[in-house]
């Protein structure tokens, strides 16, 4: 998924808001696999209006390694999606539209991912790249509303 520009967007726009939620909850994060720093992939309200920065590069690059090294791993909410068992979305994206919530800071990327890994678990939507494209084009959309 990963070789999809908006895919990365999509989860920098993830990063970026679970950064803030943690950030007012007093969350020390801790390194991503030892060496990913999530407080500097977090977006900046600059780079989320840029159209490119040597910043975003070099996010968008970073995820792409990533993406590369783990690229043969299945994530776990789809295995228990496939399996017939909820997802652990509740858990993870749920957690920070709750605590975003209790914050004032809105996570719209992190409330629609809920939603749709839902619509998926309960057959209303399917896993596959154009179910991404769709959530990334509604969220620009909605996004230039603002």
């Amino acid at each position: 998924l990963m070789p999809h520009r908006f895919v990365r967007r999509l989860a920098l726009e993830v990063m970026t808001e679970v950064v803030a939620v943690a950030r007012a909850e007093e969350v020390k994060l801790e390194k991503v696999s030892g060496t990913i720093d999530l407080n500097w992939i977090a977006l900046t309200p600059e780079e989320r209006r840029a159209a490119g920065s040597p910043g975003l590069v070099a996010k968008h690059g970073l995820l792409l390694a990533v993406g590369f090294r783990y690229r043969r791993m299945r994530s776990s909410m789809l295995s228990a999606i496939e399996r017939g068992r909820p997802p652990a979305v509740d858990f993870l994206n749920g957690e920070v539209v709750e605590h975003g919530k209790a914050h004032g800071i809105p996570t719209p990327v992190n409330t629609a991912v809920r939603k749709l890994v839902w619509d998926i678990s309960k057959g209303k939507n399917r896993a596959h790249i154009d179910t991404l494209r769709a959530l990334s084009d509604e969220l620009l959309r909605d996004a230039s509303r603002a």
